[in-house]
């Protein structure tokens, strides 16, 4: 089979598009609240999303490489082995979601402690977290759903699932906060109810693939030995995903000890840096099935087309967005919150989020490439080594540039990320 740039993007466009639909319904959270007039409904928003994003990130490998597995399974033709590579991947998923809930008040004090916010941001932050732990379970199977029927090509149930769940949960968060003026509560419902209907969706999206009969039927076959080798294979992904919420929340932590302003102007645009860095996910999910194809069919000279055509795209992805951000940016950001000194300090900060595209793009797309040829260990390593260069560049600059150095060591992190995939990808063949 060759791969033509027809067929890359026939495949990349709705991965991209169901894929950006994930922070877009963060952005539309964080515009609803922003909205309000107290910036501490925007903060308690934001705290709680880095939350959830600590919890649900650390089992992102639940998509990812159910994705790969189901892909596999697919160009196999063993129907028992495609069923296993949902079924494997799901009991893991509602396991842990168990669990979150159980512990669900250990997690939230924990992460007060470690985010040191202020009392009413706390209190904004416990409403959310409170209404949304329940739907824990449900969150994680989606993930595994997601993955699969991506592992398939079924880029329209992909599209049909993201991105009507989430344009429901948009919908239904400005309805209860706009015109419910129900404020956090509204915004946690609305994706509560989102959760269970992506959930129900997807099911019946994967039931036209496989057979609830044959599903059962496969479901007698489980080992522990392959739950364990499971989660064995996926803990290079699990060390990568604590190194990025290490990130993620050592950013919010000295946003947050600058003061609930610029709290609130940093999650507006650290929301609009998931939206740019989604954009490149989408592409990196393209890129994550045709490697793990190259992997199957073993040729080297179908891997190098896929990286070709990976970087074709992400360099034309980066000069849209920069224009689009360049030209558009007080009109988009305008959309995000109405409050005068938020916007303002975001103006000031502006020009990090025009540069992000050009540092993060190839980070994102090779690690489709890695992902999909289950070499997980180099994107473990790439991310060790880029979380101790924050660290470092947090340590060196923020005493002297304030917020401008916590946003100047974001972007040397995300180049870092980028530089040593990169490296990897040149010397990189199906097997080594």
């Amino acid at each position: 089979m060759t791969l033509t740039r027809k067929c890359y993007l026939k495949l990349a466009v709705p991965f991209i598009l169901s894929t950006v639909t994930q922070p877009l319904l963060g952005a539309v959270d964080t515009s609803v609240v922003g909205h309000l007039q107290d910036d501490v409904y925007l903060g308690g928003v934001a705290i709680g999303t880095v939350i959830f994003n600590t919890m649900y990130w650390l089992f992102g490998f639940l998509r990812i490489s159910t994705s790969a597995h189901s892909a596999q399974a697919s160009g196999s033709g063993d129907r028992d082995q495609r069923s296993q590579s949902l079924i494997h991947p799901a009991i893991i998923a509602l396991v842990t979601g168990c669990l979150f809930i159980l512990c669900r008040h250990w997690i939230f004090e924990l992460s007060m402690r470690i985010m040191n916010v202020s009392a009413p941001v706390a209190q904004q932050a416990s409403i959310y977290y409170e209404t949304l732990i329940w739907t824990a379970p449900l969150v994680l199977l989606n993930y595994v759903l997601l993955g699969w029927l991506m592992g398939q090509q079924d880029a329209r149930s992909t599209m049909l699932l993201q991105i009507g769940a989430n344009v429901l949960n948009i919908v239904l968060s400005i309805y209860c906060v706009i015109h419910l003026q129900l404020n956090v509560f509204g915004v946690a419902i609305s994706t509560v109810v989102a959760h269970v209907l992506s959930f129900v969706v997807g099911c019946l999206l994967v039931f036209r693939h496989l057979p609830v009969r044959e599903l059962l039927a496969s479901s007698w076959n489980i080992q522990k030995d392959a739950l364990k080798d499971y989660l064995t294979a996926n803990m290079d992904l699990v060390i990568r995903t604590v190194c990025l919420l290490t990130m993620t929340n050592l950013f919010m932590r000295f946003s947050s000890n600058s003061g609930s302003e610029y709290l609130a102007a940093n999650s507006v645009l650290w929301q609009l840096q998931y939206v740019l860095v989604y954009f490149f996910d989408g592409l990196g999910n393209a890129a994550s099935v045709f490697s793990g194809k190259a992997l199957g069919q073993h040729s080297d000279s179908f891997l190098k087309i896929t990286i070709r055509l990976t970087n074709e795209f992400a360099l034309v992805l980066m000069v849209l967005q920069t224009i689009i951000l360049v030209i558009f940016f007080p009109k988009i950001l305008s959309l995000f919150t109405s409050i005068d000194h938020v916007y303002e300090l975001c103006m000031i900060y502006k020009y990090w989020l025009f540069l992000y595209p050009w540092v993060i793009a190839f980070s994102s797309a090779y690690y489709g490439v890695f992902t999909g040829l289950m070499k997980t260990r180099v994107i473990r390593n790439s991310m060790i080594q880029s979380t101790f260069v924050f660290a470092l560049c947090l340590w060196i600059f923020i005493p002297h540039l304030g917020n401008h150095g916590l946003w100047l060591s974001f972007i040397i992190y995300s180049l870092s990320r980028s530089f040593l995939l990169a490296k990897e990808t040149s010397l990189m063949t199906v097997k080594g």
